[in-house]
């Protein structure tokens, strides 16, 4: 998401210090002009971190890096600057057209790829996921427990953007995004700052592997649709994916589809129980159930007009090691909203009694095995739309 307009205010009460703190850091709007961007490094700072950095966004969006030396320095251009600090730290969202936009990188973060990416987005305009317009309906912030001189600074740092100063282009919510705080954020004390509304996705919240499908997404979608215009991605890819730079024939797919447009199914390794891969649910209701080592994805539909009611009874994966991570490709996922770009919710370790139910008319399972005690059971019932009290019922007790 990018935001377009400046914050006017908000309700956030002040204490000297961190008054208008949040409009201080979202009054530029991000045109940047793309794709190529003019990079400037420090003496004292790796090039190697920073350069992979790079690296892996150009490989999944049209944005191209192109270093420049101190003789380039006086010249106006837009532009990062890389400058070796004690913190880690950048503003949101391009300032000047004129003059390079710094990225400071402490010890903390200068030889690590996913903190840069992360200041490398944020200078792009990318925001945080707790702070979309949307974000109520995915979770819930608990500011209690901080004194008055704290409370401001939370305050401004989890206050929402309004919808007119943000463009999501469609994709949803990603708790497996980069830009996605951990649940103790400010805290880090085991109190938990951001909950999920679907408690299981604490696991996902505050990945630092790297930018996740829909980061990429969001990047390609907001820079790279002059492209259209330009003859290239003139087809439509399937199943939530988009059209790559350098690659005009074929589209990037969120996992488990694959093909040019993203039709198909990733295929099934040897031993998963049902050969059809595309499952119309029979009936009112299916018991669904994978174990052992294997790879199975299931594409899981009712006839429009109608959701899914998952019930899943027991998930048995891989469990995580201590501050750890759930994430797609590491046992269980199940996308179950309509768009599937951002990842679905993600199981690693024991789980059971867990329901919700599906946004739309279908949904997603990935199961990958890596042990033979693995394995997953869940039951699957048609609900109609028309009713609304089994939906609420089921919603409020997610």
């Amino acid at each position: 998401i990018y935001f377009a307009e400046p914050l006017q205010s908000n309700d956030c009460p002040t204490n000297g210090l961190y008054k208008d703190a949040k409009e201080f850091y979202r009054r530029y709007p991000s045109n940047w002009t793309m794709p190529n961007i003019y990079y400037y490094v420090d003496n004292g700072l790796s090039n190697d971190a920073i350069n992979k950095a790079m690296r892996e966004i150009s490989e999944k969006t049209c944005l191209r890096f192109h270093l420049i030396d101190n003789r380039s320095l006086d010249t106006p251009m837009e532009g990062l600057r890389f400058i070796n600090a004690n913190n880690c730290a950048t503003i949101l969202g391009k300032i000047s057209s004129t003059t390079l936009h710094n990225i400071s990188l402490g010890v903390n973060c200068a030889n690590n790829v996913p903190r840069i990416q992360t200041l490398i987005v944020t200078a792009f305009g990318l925001i945080n996921q707790h702070v979309r317009p949307d974000r109520d309906n995915y979770i819930s912030v608990n500011t209690t427990g901080f004194d008055n001189f704290r409370k401001s600074l939370v305050c401004n740092l989890t206050s929402k953007f309004d919808k007119k100063q943000v463009n999501s282009y469609g994709i949803e919510y990603d708790y497996n995004s980069l830009m996605h705080w951990k649940t103790d954020i400010i805290r880090n004390n085991g109190t938990s700052t951001l909950y999920a509304k679907i408690s299981q996705y604490n696991q996902m919240m505050g990945q630092q592997n790297g930018l996740s499908f829909s980061d990429y997404k969001l990047l390609n979608t907001h820079f790279c649709s002059y492209l259209i215009r330009q003859g290239y991605c003139n087809f439509n890819c399937s199943n939530s994916g988009y059209c790559l730079y350098g690659t005009p024939d074929k589209c990037m797919c969120p996992n488990g589809f694959n093909g040019a447009r993203c039709e198909k199914l990733v295929k099934n390794s040897d031993g998963c129980s049902n050969s059809t891969q595309n499952i119309t649910l029979p009936g009112e209701k299916l018991y669904f159930s994978e174990n052992g080592i294997k790879n199975c994805t299931y594409l899981i539909s009712v006839r429009e007009g109608q959701r899914i009611q998952v019930n899943i009874k027991n998930v048995n994966t891989t469990g995580l090691k201590e501050k750890g991570k759930c994430a797609p490709e590491m046992g269980f996922e199940i996308k179950h909203r309509n768009d599937f770009s951002p990842a679905g919710l993600c199981l690693c370790g024991n789980h059971s009694s867990i329901t919700f139910i599906s946004d739309g008319n279908k949904i997603m399972i990935l199961y990958r095995g890596n042990r033979t005690d693995d394995g997953f059971s869940l039951n699957l019932t048609t609900v109609e739309n028309s009713d609304e009290n089994t939906i609420k019922i089921k919603k409020e007790n997610e």
